[in-house]
């Protein structure tokens, strides 16, 4: 049977650096078109709107899938190393 190795210390920092990446969403600007109105072509005004508008939706989505991402990864690490001192427990106490 093949070992198992899981370096937990990855999962940890890919944890930290998506929460990272989230509060950097989250904290950002959430319209993409703050003074639209410059603008003085209609057509692309319009087009711009919708731009920042489809934006605000796919960045909420975003980050809901980052929060997402950073709590499995930091779940997976904290599960390994249950596992682990647990198996370590159990071997523990076969030896004596």
């Amino acid at each position: 049977m093949g070992d198992l190795k899981v370096d937990t210390d990855v999962l940890w920092d890919a944890g930290t650096s998506l929460r990272t990446v989230y509060d950097a969403f989250k904290d950002a600007d959430g319209r993409a078109n703050t003074d639209i109105m410059v603008i003085s072509h209609k057509k692309l005004r319009d087009r711009l709107d919708d731009f920042a508008d489809n934006w605000d939706d796919r960045r909420e989505k975003m980050l809901g899938e980052i929060e997402g991402l950073g709590e499995i990864a930091e779940g997976a690490a904290e599960a390994y190393e249950e596992i682990e001192t647990e198996f370590t427990k159990a071997l523990e106490g076969q030896k004596k």
